[in-house]
């Protein structure tokens, strides 16, 4: 992905910057992907519940 003259610190209506926003949206899909994709997701170790 490709962004160009971004305002990073621009704030969001709920008072966010875009960086705070696009880090937070980032880690959420690579952490949705890595749980249903565990195999594609090297280095991530898998906890399991006793």
């Amino acid at each position: 992905m490709r962004m160009r003259q971004v305002n990073t610190e621009a704030k969001l209506y709920t008072g966010d910057s875009y960086e705070e926003y696009f880090k937070r949206r980032i880690s959420t899909i690579v952490s949705h992907y890595c749980q249903h994709n565990a195999n594609e997701c090297p280095g991530v170790s898998l906890r399991m519940s006793h």
